[in-house]
């Protein structure tokens, strides 16, 4: 179970921080423990899910070992081009929806090596590809601004020197 100020990954939300745990009763349905969350960069927005989630993924936020080590690996590879439209599009689908760092990591450095390829031949990125790029991007820069305490603008350039792409 999470504390109050743990930092936490809501799916496509993002990073959060948990800032109560309480019981509510919403309508009709019995009191629940819920975690109360507050996005980074919501704008005071708050959510609320039960402590006993098992529909929506929550994770704790990485730790700055797993970042490197998640960069460290991504060195290796892994960032191979799918041809077919539908399949990659649930490939970022799946990424985007669970938070899952390691996908997010490779949906970018999949889709910045084919849209460099693709400038060098002329041509441009389709847009889905380019919008499923600037998501993970966001995902990935919010929850590595936290964790290694950059600006973020410079996540994407580290990210891209520490897997030399």
């Amino acid at each position: 179970m999470f504390q109050v100020h743990d930092y936490v990954v809501l799916g496509a939300t993002g990073v959060c921080q948990i800032v109560d745990i309480s019981r509510e009763a919403f309508g009709d349905d019995e009191a629940r423990e819920y975690y109360v969350l507050n996005p980074l960069g919501g704008n005071g927005l708050t959510i609320n899910i039960p402590t006993d989630n098992q529909t929506v993924p929550l994770r704790a936020a990485m730790t700055r070992q797993e970042v490197i080590d998640l960069v460290a690996t991504m060195s290796e590879g892994g960032e191979e081009w799918v041809e077919d439209d539908n399949t990659r599009r649930a490939i970022y689908n799946d990424a985007l929806h669970d938070g899952d760092q390691r996908l997010l990591l490779q949906t970018v450095r999949s889709v910045a090596k084919q849209k460099t390829q693709l400038e060098q031949e002329g041509k441009k990125l389709p847009s889905a590809d380019l919008e499923a790029l600037k998501a993970a991007e966001k995902m990935l820069t919010q929850e590595i601004c936290l964790v290694l305490d950059l600006d973020p603008d410079d996540v994407i350039p580290f990210i891209m020197r520490e897997t030399n792409l």
